[in-house]
């Protein structure tokens, strides 16, 4: 072989094996570039699933935060608390039910009438001076029928004002934590009056604890302000009728015996006892 035709050689072999370079170089780089790309798509995604996760789960605390607002106390289901007698306790029982709440309507007390026991229901605007006054007058012998298992009592808090959703909170924190204290707690809600409009969460649990009730939970929950958008709610279904379809719309402070409203005084003893005795005649079963 001379010696052009071996420069020739080596010349071709010298390209291609720069030719063999270039085409790795290239290939090289085209993986890294991939992998980049690839990286890049993967830190997107990863990126695009964790907000979609937080969205997700801020929707679902907010929901539920939402559900807990609106849900009510324990052992008010009908949106009041029904105190009864069981025949060996010396004070009247506050009855334990479930809660009610968001897609929940209120589900009004069963009749015992069936069993010769009178239901009083008792709607009160704990700033209303007429709501006080029938307590006053007609709450010590209510509560001896009660404990004697010749009535029940059942507890509605209604209103507008700003005393009247503090003083129906609280009491929805005592029929949360110690209904069987119900009927102290409503005592001394109408004994507060009109003062609960400028009455401070401190105030009420003061309140409260004066009159025996000193449980720490119930402070907690009257502090926390727990159920006072429940309360707005369930008050505005007893004024448009939604509580308890065979009372009908409660506008103020009423009380009915055997679903039917009570129209003498506040103060009148002998005439709302004359009513509640007549109603236990009806049910007598001697």
């Amino acid at each position: 072989m001379s010696y052009a035709a071996t420069k020739r050689g080596k010349a071709a072999s010298k390209a291609a094996r720069e030719a063999q370079r270039l085409r790795e170089e290239a290939e090289r780089r085209a993986a890294e570039a991939r992998r980049r790309r690839n990286r890049i798509i993967a830190i997107g995604a990863s990126v695009v699933v964790l907000a979609l996760v937080v969205v997700v789960s801020v929707v679902q605390v907010r929901a539920a935060a939402e559900r807990t607002r609106l849900t009510g106390p324990e052992n008010m289901l009908s949106d009041g608390l029904l105190m009864y007698g069981d025949g060996e306790s010396d004070v009247p029982i506050g009855l334990t039910t479930e809660r009610n709440g968001p897609a929940k309507d209120p589900l009004p007390s069963g009749d015992v009438s069936i069993f010769g026991i009178v239901n009083v229901k008792v709607y009160s605007d704990y700033t209303d001076p007429a709501a006080a006054e029938f307590w006053s007058t007609n709450g010590p012998d209510l509560a001896e029928r009660i404990v004697e298992g010749n009535v029940t009592v059942e507890l509605h808090a209604i209103g507008e004002s700003a005393g009247a959703v503090t003083a129906a909170a609280a009491l929805a924190c005592v029929a949360d934590h110690v209904p069987d204290q119900g009927l102290t707690a409503h005592g001394a809600l109408l004994g507060a009056g009109a003062s609960l409009d400028s009455a401070t969460d401190d105030d009420v649990v003061a309140l409260l604890a004066d009159a025996g009730i000193d449980d720490g939970k119930v402070a907690s929950c009257v502090r926390k302000g727990r159920y006072r958008d429940w309360v707005v709610g369930a008050m505005q279904r007893a004024a448009d009728g939604a509580v308890d379809t065979e009372i009908g719309p409660v506008a103020g402070t009423g009380v009915f015996v055997l679903n039917e409203p009570y129209t003498g005084g506040m103060g009148d003893a002998a005439a709302f006892t004359e009513m509640l005795e007549a109603a236990l005649e009806r049910v007598s079963i001697d």
